[in-house]
């Protein structure tokens, strides 16, 4: 009897994964501390060989050690609904700047971005941590455009 019930509602649960055919669809399989470990390395690459100085930093307070910055980077690969949600967000950890690297079906980007200058974080109610002082970005791939371009470093290493 459960066997035939589980058959009846997959149907309910079984979804077709938009990533399948992209270059990312690797990552979107990830679970999310491996998404989170494969951000830090791609960010980090990046800068790297763009004239940055990017090591990994050996506490948790921070990611990257990046020239005279310390770094929290954050990854997200856009949802079903049309959002960006870069979780895990603790404004009040130790680091200057965060990374976001927004992932689309054909595109990315990294805004670095000073901390002061985020915007918008909504409380993450999860975990023992996070209805105190855990926060999330929710946004559209417009808005973080327009509302973080200077900060896009693919725009400006193209300048």
């Amino acid at each position: 009897m459960l066997t035939n019930i589980i058959s009846k509602l997959e149907k309910d649960y079984v979804y077709e994964n938009p990533w399948v055919n992209t270059p990312y669809y690797w990552i979107s399989i990830q679970p999310s501390t491996v998404k989170g470990k494969i951000g830090e390395d791609i960010v980090s690459t990046y800068l790297n060989l763009t004239g940055y100085t990017s090591t990994k930093n050996q506490t948790p307070a921070w990611d990257l050690n990046v020239d005279d910055m310390r770094v929290e980077v954050k990854l997200s690969l856009l949802n079903k609904t049309g959002l960006f949600k870069f979780l895990q967000i603790r404004p009040n950890d130790d680091y200057t700047h965060m990374a976001l690297l927004a992932i689309t079906y054909n595109s990315s980007d990294i805004y670095l971005i000073p901390k002061d200058e985020l915007k918008d974080l909504k409380p993450q109610h999860s975990g023992e941590r996070g209805s105190k002082d855990t926060y999330y970005l929710g946004i559209t791939p417009q808005e973080l455009k327009i509302r973080y371009s200077l900060h896009n470093l693919n725009l400006c290493r193209q300048q």
